[in-house]
């Protein structure tokens, strides 16, 4: 059984994601089971059966440590996920924290994966079918329609300020085109680049369109 921890507080899980998964998910209760609020007494009592257990980051404490120290000891894949994260980690082949949207983006790859082959592949929440370029457009569409299109004198650092969202847009962006790198030893490199190099918002919009072409 997968368990799936999210509170769902602000309705996100039917209004962001182009289906409502509180109804989607009836549709695979044979094998998952979404809580918007748990017990470490209701994941210990099925321990025997659990397959996978997805949680929140922001999901209450210490319930939200006894979770998933408890799925490290069954060596059950647990998946922490957050908008706050940009990038995917996987501490090991089990452990793995991961921006939500994209978890989300991929969920149903993943649970008809598992319907199908009954093996969890946390790899497939990740990189799901087709998540990177549509991620990446989307994030292209929203900065130039919403940051660039009223920046009469662009200047980088005064736009792309530390954790705005668009910051965390750009360097989302800067990781789905460079995947392989570390995006914290990555990012701070490729903005020196930018700011050594002056760049103009004509410059700026090539290289944002070049990131989003070199996605696979």
């Amino acid at each position: 059984m997968i368990y799936l921890i999210d509170d769902n507080k602000h309705g996100q899980m039917s209004e962001n994601y182009g289906v409502d998964f509180t109804q989607e998910l009836q549709n695979y209760s044979d094998f998952i089971v979404w809580k918007s609020a748990i017990t470490i007494d209701e994941i210990a009592n099925c321990a025997l059966i659990l397959s996978c257990i997805l949680i929140h980051d922001s999901f209450e404490e210490p319930v939200k440590s006894e979770i998933i120290d408890l799925a490290k000891k069954q060596k059950v894949p647990c998946v922490v996920f957050s908008n706050g994260f940009t990038a995917t980690i996987f501490e090991n082949s089990l452990n793995v924290t991961i921006k939500k949207d994209r978890m989300y983006h991929n969920l149903l790859p993943f649970l008809e994966y598992f319907k199908n082959k009954g093996i969890i592949d946390l790899k497939l929440l990740d990189f799901g079918l087709d998540y990177n370029k549509s991620k990446a457009k989307i994030i292209q569409n929203r900065l130039f329609y919403s940051v660039l299109i009223s920046s009469k004198n662009f200047d980088y650092e005064s736009i792309f300020i530390d954790k705005s969202e668009a910051y965390k847009d750009f360097k989302e962006l800067v990781h789905l085109s460079n995947p392989n790198k570390d995006i914290e030893i990555f990012f701070p490199k490729f903005e020196e680049d930018l700011l050594n190099n002056d760049v103009d918002i004509i410059k700026f919009k090539n290289i944002i369109k070049q990131l989003v072409k070199n996605i696979k």
